[in-house]
């Protein structure tokens, strides 16, 4: 199992700032771990990785905005569950081959997270 990671430039560096408007996302799955599909600005998607590194638990983020392609895999993923929609409540999480999505209750389903 192989994984790629791209740095992206979230905003553009201020003089101030070089080099800490970056962020890493993954670019493709990683079988080995949690794989949370995110975008920014999403609450739930933040409350999830912050309970992932908050319990040492490996994941890997894919995050949907800084890497449009990202984007098309989350989708390529949703459509082997039969998924037809063209909207999906956010993150989006692939473990072990079962994929979770338009998740009722965040707080209740990160407890059962490993």
């Amino acid at each position: 199992s192989s994984i790629s990671y791209k740095k992206i430039k979230k905003q553009a560096p201020s003089d101030s700032n070089a080099g800490k408007n970056t962020k890493t996302t993954g670019t493709q799955i990683n079988s080995s771990k949690i794989n949370v599909f995110t975008m920014n600005g999403c609450a739930r998607c933040a409350y999830l990785i912050k309970y992932l590194q908050d319990n040492k638990i490996p994941f890997l983020e894919l995050n949907t905005t800084i890497h449009q392609p990202n984007n098309d895999l989350m989708f390529e993923k949703l459509k082997e569950t039969g998924f037809k929609g063209k909207n999906v409540q956010m993150p989006v999480i692939v473990n072990k081959g079962k994929v979770d999505f338009n998740i009722k209750n965040i707080q209740e389903f990160v407890k059962s997270m490993k």
